[in-house]
């Protein structure tokens, strides 16, 4: 029996996507929820919450969007965040590097820690899972990071990067997908190394994580799913789905999730929350 998990990213985001989620979670569609700490909306979260214990609940770590918890001078200093202390979004200095400065790591470490606390500490929100916005979590440069606040706060389940059956994480196939790519990148050699250094960060990041750590074997937005089972491919394992509701961005995707479309045309499929691994 194949098993899915449907996450809606974002609880906290605003008011417009709570009652979204707290709809979807009314209709059955979803069973899962991310929070981003960084909210001003806390007493609707804590209503989302409360209304469906049926459902896990996690931390949607975020260097991306928002304003900081924490007032860091450090931040500001590699601009992660403006003079308002708001998070520049994108952040794309973090992304794709092997090293980060030390000062920096320390910032991001108590940033995330701060977000977390506010959510399993100071709103007593039981916790599952951790992801990221925009996925900041799978930065190969902050898994050290994640692996101590799993740790410390106890938490045995992280989001998965994309991966669909037809992405492997084998050293074996990406060392041939490594050399696919050289070979077509062969007239641009920045742009090769570029892609083999994300692939093999991609791989240990992988390894790494899942050393000591549980994730679903696949995860991928709700929508790709629906459209890679419509191509004729099979998901033999549990999935975690993500989707948004309430975002004027992500229209179609609900109107997915709400005609259950992935349970449609994978039948026999059942949908289950973190707390049911």
């Amino acid at each position: 029996m194949m098993k899915f998990i449907v996450n809606a990213d974002d609880l906290g985001y605003n008011s417009s996507v709570n009652a979204a989620i707290s709809r979807a979670f009314e209709r059955g569609v979803i069973s899962s929820s991310t929070i981003m700490a960084n909210t001003n909306t806390w007493e609707e979260v804590c209503h989302v919450v409360g209304n469906n214990p049926q459902a896990s609940f996690g931390v949607h770590l975020n260097l991306t969007e928002g304003r900081s918890i924490t007032d860091s001078e450090v931040l500001r200093k590699y601009n992660l965040v403006d003079d308002n202390n708001c998070f520049l979004i994108g952040n794309k200095q973090l992304k794709n590097k092997r090293d980060l400065p030390d000062d920096l790591l320390e910032a991001i470490r108590k940033e995330w820690d701060e977000q977390i606390n506010l959510v399993i500490n100071i709103h007593k929100i039981p916790v599952t899972h951790f992801d990221g916005h925009h996925h900041i979590h799978s930065t190969f440069g902050l898994r050290h990071i994640l692996l101590d606040l799993t740790r410390k706060y106890d938490i045995g389940i992280v989001r998965n990067m994309y991966c669909l059956p037809s992405t492997k994480h084998t050293l074996r196939d990406y060392f041939y997908d490594i050399l696919n790519t050289s070979y077509r990148l062969t007239r641009f050699p920045k742009s090769r190394q570029s892609v083999v250094d994300k692939k093999l960060m991609s791989n240990i990041w992988y390894k790494e994580i899942l050393t000591s750590l549980w994730m679903t074997p696949f995860f991928t937005a709700y929508e790709t799913a629906c459209e890679f089972l419509k191509a004729g491919n099979g998901i033999p394992d549990t999935i975690e789905l993500m989707c948004h509701p309430g975002s004027p961005l992500y229209i179609r995707e609900m109107e997915m999730v709400d005609g259950h479309l992935f349970e449609t045309i994978n039948k026999g499929a059942v949908i289950i929350s973190y707390k049911e691994i």
